[in-house]
């Protein structure tokens, strides 16, 4: 099973904003999300649940902050979140 999440930083801090099923209509909320000029910053975390071994990782897999240039591979590389709240899910 497959979520993602987008977080916006506010105040140096980053704070969930929305939760998608879907990876396409996430990535396309962050792009819109991305070129407010009130956003500080977007990212869209994508948490893996295996229910088997009921184990969650979690990727950041797009990272955009107002003071970095124009975006390149917005996909390039992914980077471990760690979890620490995680719950089985039904």
């Amino acid at each position: 099973m497959r979520s993602y999440e987008i977080q916006l930083l506010k105040g140096g801090i980053w704070e969930v904003d929305s939760y998608f099923d879907d990876r396409d209509s996430a990535m396309s909320d962050a792009d819109q999300l991305a070129a407010d000029l009130r956003v500080q910053g977007v990212r869209v975390l994508e948490e893996k649940y295996d229910k088997e071994s009921n184990i969650a990782t979690c990727d950041v897999i797009y990272t955009r902050k107002r003071n970095e240039s124009a975006p390149g591979d917005r996909r390039k590389g992914t980077q471990k979140i760690a979890r620490s709240n995680l719950r089985p899910m039904d």
